[in-house]
């Protein structure tokens, strides 16, 4: 009886916060942030009624732009033509950074986060979608006895890993860098996408990428932490879970910052 009234009172608070979140909604005007135009400029807009000053900065755009306030506490500027590319920015709403709530699209990073502008290019840009077949991303947590702790590890399969023939694939070990997880090179980086149109063009052979986490407790006097984890580690997760073509002739390894120190040494 206890359990079902306990249930009772969670669905009740449920219920009472969705009508509240939904009328809260209906009285907020319909926001658009960032909007890019077929001129390339691009509007941002901050709702904040209450605030006294929001600015923006933007990726390769010197200092901050000032943001206007409009009705309904709605915060707006429109910046001049951007060039074709991916961009991050943040707001700073009386002078407290924040992400562009507007905008489902963020960089999560181990210090900073950042909203994400995309500019299409045309053609499309290399790290943009294009109608070709997709690979599929893959999310593990694996426990690291090495490291006694749980780690994750993103890995990525070439179009046709599922449904085509049950062939071996080459590997390529891609590793971050500082600011980064092991989500990095395929929410921000794209490297998922950029193989898949290589691929498609034939400028590139189907491959597995595997995107380790970088970044390690640092224990006193433990010698290469990272690399033992990846050696003895990783490596046999993924070739325990994954068809992959064994020996060194058939890895590769590269790193972005610090993903390219810590390949030097692996």
């Amino acid at each position: 009886m206890q359990a079902m009234r306990f249930t009772r009172i969670i669905w009740k608070m449920m219920i009472g916060g969705m009508i509240l979140q939904t009328a809260e909604a209906q009285r907020r005007p319909r926001i658009i942030s960032p909007e890019v135009k077929s001129d390339r400029t691009v509007t941002f807009r901050f709702h904040a009624p209450r605030a006294h000053q929001v600015l923006v900065a933007v990726e390769y755009l010197d200092g901050l732009r000032p943001l206007r306030l409009g009705e309904n506490g709605i915060w707006v500027v429109t910046l001049d033509p951007f060039e074709p590319e991916l961009y991050s920015y943040n707001f700073a709403v009386d002078g407290v950074a924040s992400v562009d709530p507007l905008n489902p699209t963020i960089k999560i990073g181990t210090r900073t986060t950042h909203s994400l502008l995309d500019i299409p290019g045309d053609p499309p840009l290399f790290f943009e979608e294009r109608p070709v077949p997709r690979g599929t991303d893959h999310f593990h947590r694996y426990e690291s006895k090495t490291l006694g702790i749980t780690r994750g590890l993103n890995v990525y399969t070439p179009a046709g890993y599922e449904t085509g023939p049950k062939v071996d694939y080459p590997v390529f070990y891609l590793l971050h860098g500082a600011g980064d997880n092991e989500r990095g090179w395929s929410t921000i980086g794209r490297a998922n996408v950029i193989l898949d149109n290589l691929i498609a063009e034939e400028k590139a052979v189907p491959m597995i990428i595997v995107m380790p986490d970088g970044h390690v407790p640092v224990t006193e006097g433990a010698d290469n932490p990272f690399h033992k984890d990846l050696i003895e580690e990783v490596i046999p997760y993924v070739e325990a879970k994954y068809r992959t073509k064994t020996g060194s002739e058939n890895r590769a390894l590269a790193g972005l910052s610090m993903g390219s120190f810590q390949s030097s040494f692996s």
